[in-house]
């Protein structure tokens, strides 16, 4: 499938979606059961999230395609390729409730083998944790491009799932510990501008008024002294046990 039809594909998913919450906003309107409402709400989130994760893939296939147009005309330069880290999203929703969780909301692992195209993940190729986003699921099989390519074609990894851990998708409110990863805690985090993910150690943890990790990666003590670096929740997953 070519970009041209991939970001028509996703323009129709995201305007199905936009059909189906109206439909569970009516819903929700008349429906009194507290059961059936919870169940609402549920799927209510869940076509939010799809819808996002859709728009992030239309967007990214604009945006490659793009890039890959300039690319040709104008060649890569490493200049460019530092302009986009740096432009990286760090952002994510807040999640509203202290008391309930939900997956992938800071800390909270996915409840099961569930991705879709658009999906930011964290993707292990040749051994090394890169930032990506999942293009498309074929079974065992995950195809995930680089995020920040660097040339004309950008060829999508096939991986499989040991290889694809997801993202957040929601920030934790700072109180909510149960979404946070404790001081001392082994993760895997982004390094800043850069998109390469690597063991390190919290240090602190976000707060209202700095929503940052606050971490110590492995082996960077350049110069004999301690470096800690500040990461966005969106970028810090639980250390692979494999």
């Amino acid at each position: 499938m070519d970009r041209a039809q991939h970001i028509a594909n996703c323009i129709g998913s995201i305007q199905e979606c936009e059909r189906q919450l109206t439909v569970l906003a009516e819903q929700i309107q008349v429906t009194r059961d507290s059961a059936t409402l919870a169940s609402l709400h549920e799927k209510r989130l869940e076509l939010l999230q799809h819808q996002d994760h859709l728009a992030n893939s239309c967007t990214r296939a604009i945006t490659t395609f793009a890039q890959e147009k300039e690319a040709h005309e104008l060649g890569v330069s490493r200049h460019r390729q530092s302009s986009i880290i740096n432009n990286l999203k760090t952002e994510l929703p807040q999640w509203p409730l202290t008391g309930v969780g939900i997956e992938l909301c800071g800390a909270i692992p996915p409840e099961s083998r569930r991705l879709v195209p658009g999906q930011e993940v964290a993707a292990r190729e040749q051994d090394k944790w890169l930032l990506g986003v999942v293009v498309r699921v074929d079974g065992a099989s995950i195809y995930v491009e680089d995020m920040v390519p660097d040339s004309t074609s950008a060829k999508a990894w096939k991986l499989s799932w040991r290889n694809v851990i997801p993202l957040p998708v929601w920030a934790p409110q700072a109180h909510f510990s149960v979404a946070l990863f404790p001081k001392g805690a082994q993760v895997l985090a982004l390094y800043p501008r850069t998109t390469c993910f690597y063991q390190a150690t919290v240090e602190a943890l976000p707060t209202k008024s700095n929503p940052m990790y606050k971490l110590q990666f492995q082996d960077d003590d350049f110069g004999g002294r301690t470096n800690f670096q500040e990461v966005a929740v969106k970028h810090v997953i639980a250390k692979p046990t494999r």
